[in-house]
């Protein structure tokens, strides 16, 4: 204790002053330290409010997951992050609440209570000192002949006096300890726990962000992807415009020499207003919500097969087929008429387009542009050289060898049935072999080899049960539910490879159809392993949400899977936002 010795001495006096100026001179520095303080409180509010409203914006800036535009740049992602940045805001007002209370309500208690009261027991040990000097004078001027009533009453203000002066005395020696007291731990106290509040908040925060710290990395990962993309698509959109004012370029030399035609025009397809306009249309109802399907499946011949510009499952089933196979299926009956086989050309059609088939010849190179024309036209648009049979046994049969051509990964003969028969693609593996097996149907069965799509790819197949235990692939003893509600492109996501999936999607395969579990083929694709397929899916506009039915959806059987490829990981979560 800085008091040894309580005596009203000179030295106490100059203790009590020593005191008194070093609380004085605490209470300057205090003062600008809680001044500070303030600031730094207010401060914390700003930021808090800052947070929020930029957390605010961002939201808005997302949109939701129905909203187009915000989907296309990543909006429902940009979402997720909200929701931290509004956490972190709340850790940050919890600090300045800390702040507050630790270090601005400390020192207004120090400034403006503790070291007042100095100021208060010092104005009333002055006044005490006062009228304990002027009772002592009054007493030590008494007179030998003064009456001992007036000196009673005086030594008794004389007492009264003194007390009051040495309670004042001891009040003011009680509030300079407490000042030098405090002065030991109150700063220090406040000061630490503040630090421990700032320890809190940022091992909140830091902790929030670790848990984050996968999908942080995951969306990391995927935008380079995406810009890499981006580029690609960018730069194939640039080489095609070049490539269509070559072309351009060439056909409008062409046109104007008239003796010079397109070496190629055979493999190449003109697309005309008309052809426009069905995009146009095409294009109007899927913005509506209805989906509808170009069914042209033509091979159009590229003047560079490029990768950046074709997706790998397009180069697949291109090189699979080939353009000569192609050519094959949509010239068959051109080739039968040039080799004067008039009597094999189908009774079906009509007598003016037989007519009109027999005056259509394939153009050479020095053909002018409006021949070619014509030729694509008959060829893609009208099919006059298809030979395609409209019984209703070739289409049952079909429909049947179909699925066979799809589980062997039979490309070539898959696409035969799709160009000249009206086979229903979306329809179920139940659906398609649930019919009675007629007489008709076994005796056409057995003309299988006669059939010209077996002719084309080669194929001598067993189809003396369209719909054997053994077209699909099942054991014996297996039972065929299994496969109730397939469709061929559940089939394809399981045997065939990703260039029949191309295939079955681009005749208008349902990219959600569900099979008796509620499955679509997305689920199979994961499923089975097949990252590729599963990409290609969700590529296409493959629903991710469809849960099956013991209610889990893709993501959910990724998870309990181990699936484990990045891009498929990232298309899911972009899907489901």
């Amino acid at each position: 204790m800085p008091f040894t010795k309580l005596d009203d001495s000179p030295m106490f006096s100059k203790q009590i002053q020593c005191l008194e100026e070093s609380a004085e001179f605490l209470r300057e520095r205090s003062l600008k330290f809680y001044k500070g303080c303030r600031t730094y409180s207010e401060r914390l509010g700003e930021a808090y409010d800052g947070d929020i409203a930029s957390a605010s914006s961002l939201e808005t800036f997302g949109g939701g997951h129905n909203d187009p535009m915000s989907v296309a740049f990543g909006g429902p992602v940009m979402t997720k992050f909200t929701i931290a940045l509004r956490e972190i805001g709340t850790y940050k007002e919890v600090l300045r609440s800390q702040v507050e209370h630790m270090l601005n309500d400390r020192f207004f208690q120090f400034v403006n209570i503790d070291l007042q009261e100095v100021k208060e027991e010092r104005k009333r040990f002055d006044k005490a000192c006062l009228i304990y000097d002027q009772a002592r004078e009054k007493f030590l001027s008494l007179r030998k002949g003064t009456k001992s009533d007036v000196v009673t009453a005086l030594e008794e203000d004389l007492r009264n006096a003194r007390s009051a002066f040495e309670q004042a005395r001891f009040n003011l020696v009680t509030a300079l300890s407490n000042i030098e007291a405090k002065k030991r731990f109150e700063f220090l106290e406040a000061v630490s726990g503040t630090m421990d509040a700032h320890l809190r908040y940022f091992k909140q925060g830091y902790e929030l962000l670790h848990q984050m710290e996968p999908y942080i990395n995951q969306v990391l990962t995927y935008a380079p992807q995406s810009r890499e993309r981006s580029n690609y698509e960018q730069a194939a959109l640039n080489e095609r415009m070049q490539e269509y004012k070559r072309q351009i370029d060439r056909e409008s030399r062409w046109s104007s020499n008239g003796s010079n035609g397109s070496p190629n025009g055979d493999g190449i397809q003109a697309i005309g207003r008309s052809s426009h306009k069905m995009i146009e249309a095409v294009m109007q109802s899927a913005a509506k919500g209805k989906v509808q399907t170009i069914r042209q499946g033509n091979i159009v011949r590229s003047v560079t097969l490029d990768v950046k510009v074709w997706e790998p499952s397009v180069i697949s089933l291109f090189q699979s087929l080939g353009n000569t196979y192609a050519n094959t299926v949509w010239e068959e009956l051109l080739e039968l008429q040039s080799s004067f086989q008039d009597d094999l050309v189908p009774s079906g059609l009509n007598k003016s387009d037989k007519s009109q088939m027999l005056l259509i010849r394939k153009p050479c190179q020095s053909d002018p542009l409006s021949v070619k024309e014509k030729f694509i036209q008959a060829k893609y648009a009208e099919k006059l050289f298809v030979h395609k049979r409209k019984d209703s046994q070739y289409s049952f049969l079909v429909s049947q060898r179909i699925w066979e051509a799809v589980h062997t990964n039979d490309k070539k003969t898959v696409y035969c049935y799709l160009v000249n028969s009206d086979i229903d693609i979306n329809a179920g593996y139940k659906q398609t072999c649930s019919n009675s097996l007629t007489l008709a149907k076994v005796m056409l069965q057995g003309q299988a080899s006669q059939d010209h799509c077996s002719t084309l790819t080669g194929n001598s197949l067993d189809w003396s049960l369209p719909c054997s235990l053994n077209l699909m692939g099942i054991k014996e003893g297996q039972t065929i539910d299994n496969l109730d509600g397939y469709t061929l492109l559940h089939l394809a996501c399981e045997t065939a490879d990703i260039g029949m999936l191309e295939l079955l999607l681009q005749y208008g395969a349902n990219i959600n159809a569900t099979d008796f579990r509620g499955q679509t083929p997305l689920h199979h694709c994961i499923l089975k392993g097949r990252s590729a397929f599963a990409r290609l899916l969700l590529s296409r506009g493959a629903d991710s949400r469809v849960v099956d039915k013991i209610g889990r959806n893709p993501i959910e059987l990724v998870v309990q899977s181990n699936f484990n490829d990045t891009e498929v990981l990232t298309l899911l979560s972009d899907s489901n936002g």
